[in-house]
């Protein structure tokens, strides 16, 4: 159990400069030639968060030996794999609200979404084959495809109440966990330490699912107001998540049936707070917390190899702030 909040600020401290780095290139990378994307592109750089996939390729590579300029160029590919991933997402959702601003799609439309979650793509393959050659382009291409399977996966599986628990972690593992996967593997690798990447690709997958996790129980726990972004899509759009599947899967028969004719669309506003006050009432809201819990404990032992230090610790403290956010 936490007994303090984790400042970002604190944790960024060993790699500051090199963060610094990767936020400049970031933002030259939406400095565009192309007149008519300079309002979109704009809004788009101002919609990116907390970096926290950047921040682990540098904290891996800090661990592992030292950073370097692939570690900057790394981590502005991934952020642009994700900055993309979060519009498709935005999109999908149709969310209206992130970070307090429109989204893409509700200010442009959903063309505009697609085609400009397209670029950022294309834009991150080619900053990685400035990094190694093919090799990385082809890993974050696997990965690009991975996120699309879990997306199509999750879609196909809308207001499916048999969802398993073990087809929802695949789906997260896909669409969130991967990419923390390569950060830290990558990260490490490019550090010096490539004989044991494979236990910061552990790492980073296991944080990465915790914080799907948790990001999944802020979507029906949290406030708009707090989050500053549009929240309770998951219920609406019938996507069931872990906390729910829990639920369906201990209930009662007579409670389950009631749960299975709040579920069906439309899911209105009494329907959704009947549902989570019983997903908390009944142990499935701690469940989900212990299970994110249970996957950062994994993923630090991981990496007990690692001496005492700055580095270790940051990592660590990523990987508390992942479930530490308010739920």
């Amino acid at each position: 159990m936490l007994t303090h909040p984790i400042r970002l600020e604190d944790v960024i401290r060993p790699v500051a400069d090199d963060l610094r780095t990767v936020e400049e290139l970031v933002r030259k990378s939406f400095e565009t030639p192309h007149p008519f994307l300079v309002e979109i592109i704009s809004h788009v750089s101002r919609l990116s968060g907390k970096k926290l996939r950047p921040l682990l390729v540098l904290l891996a590579g800090r661990a592992a030996g030292k950073v370097t300029e692939k570690h900057h160029k790394l981590g502005l590919a991934i952020e642009l794999v994700h900055t993309a991933t979060l519009i498709h997402d935005d999109m999908l959702d149709r969310s209206e609200l992130r970070r307090k601003m429109q989204t893409v799609n509700a200010r442009w439309g959903v063309d505009a979404a697609i085609l400009l979650g397209d670029y950022l793509f294309s834009e991150a393959f080619r900053v990685s084959t400035t990094i190694d050659g093919a090799e990385l382009a082809g890993e974050l291409a696997e990965i690009t495809n991975s996120i699309s399977v879990g997306e199509l996966r999750q879609t196909m599986s809308k207001f499916r109440l048999d969802l398993t628990e073990e087809e929802y972690l695949d789906i997260i593992r896909r669409k969130t966990a991967l990419l923390y996967a390569a950060a830290c593997y990558y990260g490490a690798r490019y550090g010096g330490d490539p004989e044991r990447a494979e236990s910061y690709r552990i790492f980073g997958e296991k944080v990465g699912m915790a914080f799907q996790i948790v990001d999944d129980l802020l979507d029906i726990l949290g406030t708009e107001s707090e989050m500053g972004k549009t929240l309770g899509t998951d219920l609406a759009l019938g996507k069931l998540t872990l906390p729910l599947i829990h639920l369906l899967g201990t209930a009662p028969q007579d409670t389950r049936s009631r749960l299975v004719e709040s579920l069906k669309p439309p899911v209105e506003e009494t329907e959704r707070i009947r549902i989570v006050e019983a997903a908390s009432e009944s142990g499935s809201i701690a469940y989900a917390r212990t299970f994110a819990r249970r996957l950062v404990d994994e993923a630090k032992a991981e990496l007990d190899f690692l001496p005492a230090g700055d580095a270790r610790d940051s990592l660590f403290a990523v990987a508390d702030f992942c479930i530490a956010r308010r739920i």
